[in-house]
């Protein structure tokens, strides 16, 4: 019985003894952020003994109404950052459930487990005040609500409803590039499959006013003969035409 008593009194002296030589050492989950450095051996700046790190020991420093607009010194910020001045937008602070100021400590990154539910159901309505709006042509096309083809929780995959623009049933069940020539997705052509020239179109919507290659805005489909403005619609012929018509999904002429 000596012997494991032994050995478990040498084992809590040696913790002692670190525990007095390095305190620190035996303390800190692992280094903090460079930000912080200067924190490293005064643990108190931040937590409070047996409670962790209250949210009132961050925003001491670090304002949420400043945020993004003024350095912890209280100096503006010559651009500020709109995306970090989003904090302002949150519906509570709780500075732990992002951040860490210990990364490397349990696997964790300095910034993680945001979502988007933290958010006002306002703000996650407007992606645009923190997202920068995608500037190649798709989007460039698109008015619509980002939601209507993306998430939330993921950016990708990204689901379009082609059918509100035009349904592709009977002989429109096709590959994209029949309709959209090149990468122009947002651009869209009817006349390389209906046989169509300027003029015949002219002779045969002489009611309708505006962009006449802009066949969808009164077409909204293969069974739409008519037109959904009243233009004598229907097929035009078969064959392989020269104009194209162009359209800005979810836009107007």
């Amino acid at each position: 019985m000596r012997a494991p008593a032994l050995l478990l009194w040498t084992f809590l002296l040696a913790v002692l003894g670190l525990s007095l030589a390095r305190p620190h050492a035996m303390l800190s989950p692992a280094a903090l952020t460079k930000e912080h450095a200067a924190l490293e051996r005064d643990c108190l700046a931040c937590h409070d003994l047996g409670r962790g790190v209250p949210d009132a020991r961050c925003t001491k420093c670090h304002e949420v109404a400043r945020i993004g607009l003024f350095t912890t010194k209280g100096v503006a910020i010559a651009k500020p950052n709109v995306k970090a001045s989003f904090h302002q937008r949150l519906r509570e602070t709780r500075c732990l459930a992002c951040h860490t100021e210990h990364p490397g400590s349990r696997g964790q990154a300095a910034h993680a487990g945001f979502t988007h539910a933290m958010l006002s159901p306002a703000d996650r309505g407007h992606c645009a005040s923190c997202h920068e709006p995608p500037g190649d042509a798709l989007h460039r096309g698109v008015t619509g609500s980002c939601a209507s083809c993306h998430t939330s929780e993921r950016w990708k995959p990204a689901t379009f409803a082609h059918e509100k623009y035009w349904a592709l049933d009977r002989a429109h069940t096709t590959t994209c590039v029949t309709c959209h020539p090149g990468s122009m997705f947002e651009k869209y052509t009817c006349y390389g499959c209906h046989e169509h020239s300027p003029a015949r179109i002219a002779r045969e919507h002489d009611e309708v006013r505006g962009n006449l290659d802009d066949c969808v805005r009164c077409h909204r489909g293969p069974r739409d003969r008519e037109g959904a403005e009243g233009a004598e619609g229907g097929e035009h012929g078969q064959g392989r035409g020269r104009a194209e018509g162009r359209r800005e999904h979810g836009g107007d002429d």
